[in-house]
């Protein structure tokens, strides 16, 4: 019990806001990556699965000196059919197999851009409507001739895969706050996701399947039933579906002058 004079406190446990919850605690943010094209990650519990038939990709780029650069943040590929889907540059263009959408100049090159791609398969379903926003804004729509499903061979962010085995085209501006929706965003919930800036609680976290802080590498369970017989250095999916990222190639030893994580 603690004493009146304060010579005894009473400690608090660390649960908080955020706790046993998609939500993290109020506490914590600040890094970003900055692959500079040496790594990338992988997702491999996306592989044999398909993508769902409507979804949302959000992430916050510092896109000051390197935009117009080579580079792509994220492949999703099924090679079986040859089909692929790659976001490049700051969210500027997306390409589905071979029809490329290329966003309006509606965002200047600044130190924060907050971009969200959407997806979703029509009725037949043999395409769907992808749609780019630049920090809240509508920038593009188009419409991709795919068939669904989309089953997922490879998912790699920072670096595009060209086969199952390899891969170029490596992400160059820091990024942050990654995250995977199985639902088309609506306009408004974009709205409020930019205006409650990098680090704040996205307004829609049920729908969230894979989300990415790069607060940290650690030590993760890849495994399937999640029973430690897969364990690898990697980001950890806050989402609470262990989607996690494997690293490759990155420097993960925060020590080292060239750790990819740093402050955002």
């Amino acid at each position: 019990m603690a004493s009146r004079n304060g010579l005894n406190p009473k400690l608090r446990g660390s649960k908080g806001r955020g706790f046993n919850r998609a939500l993290p605690a109020p506490f914590g943010w600040g890094n970003g990556i900055k692959a500079q094209g040496k790594g990338w990650l992988e997702i491999p519990r996306f592989v044999n699965k398909p993508m769902s038939n409507e979804w949302s990709f959000e992430y916050w780029v510092d896109a000051t000196s390197l935009y117009g650069t080579l580079k792509c943040i994220l492949s999703i590929n099924e090679f079986s059919k040859n089909k692929s889907f790659f976001i490049d540059d700051y969210g500027g263009s997306v390409q589905f197999s071979s029809n490329l959408y290329t966003g309006g100049n509606s965002v200047p090159i600044n130190p924060r851009v907050h971009v969200v791609v959407t997806f979703k398969y029509d009725s037949k379903p043999t395409s769907g409507q992808s749609q780019i926003f630049l920090n809240g804004k509508l920038s593009t729509t188009g419409y991709l001739d795919i068939a669904y499903p989309f089953n997922v061979e490879r998912a790699t962010l920072f670096a595009k895969a060209t086969t199952s085995t390899t891969q170029t085209q490596k992400w160059l501006c820091p990024v942050d706050e990654i995250r995977f929706y199985n639902k088309v965003l609506m306009d408004n919930e974009i709205s409020i996701n930019y205006n409650g800036g990098i680090g704040g609680n996205p307004c829609v976290t049920e729908n969230i399947f894979a989300w990415f802080e790069f607060e940290r590498f650690e030590l993760l369970d890849f495994s399937e039933l999640q029973d430690g017989s897969d364990m690898r250095i990697g980001i950890k999916d806050i989402s609470g579906n262990y989607n996690h990222a494997e690293s490759y190639m990155f420097v993960t030893d925060p020590t080292s002058p060239d750790f990819v994580l740093t402050a955002f």
